[in-house]
């Protein structure tokens, strides 16, 4: 889903939107696209009310969220919402799922200027780079 929005961002020129429902454990992605209607065709929204919101996508009962943090916020409750740009780059963020069952954890990373996914086995966390990385 991510990989496919970043995509739909670039190839249609807009900005669309993921949004997590932590509390329910579910995620849609809205588009920039206003929703048919009587009156409307379609067409790009003049609002965020007007954007078509997909349905939503439950996480399977053996998958819940643990946490989602965007820049240095992180959340484990709430509705959190992401934009991927027409450039491809994205709101920053990285998703924690964990597998109850299991005792699995695994770690999605989107890097925001690049709008790079990438999954991890396990809790990640990436390192900020230090001065003599570049020397």
């Amino acid at each position: 889903v991510l990989q496919g929005t970043r995509s739909d961002a670039i190839s249609r020129n807009a900005t669309y939107e993921v949004q997590y429902d932590l509390d329910e454990h579910r995620y849609r992605v809205v588009t920039p696209f206003r929703a048919a209607t009587e009156q409307y065709v379609g067409g790009l929204a003049a609002t965020n009310e007007e954007r078509q919101a997909l349905p939503w996508h439950k996480l399977p009962d053996t998958v819940r969220f643990r946490s989602i943090a965007v820049g240095t916020d992180s959340f484990e409750k709430a509705m959190v919402i992401v934009r991927f740009d027409a450039l491809g780059s994205a709101s920053g963020h990285v998703i924690v799922l964990d597998q109850p069952a299991d005792q699995n954890t695994y770690t999605i990373e989107v890097q925001g200027l690049l709008g790079l996914i990438n999954y991890h086995a396990g809790l990640f966390e990436r390192v900020a780079p230090r001065e003599d990385d570049f020397q």
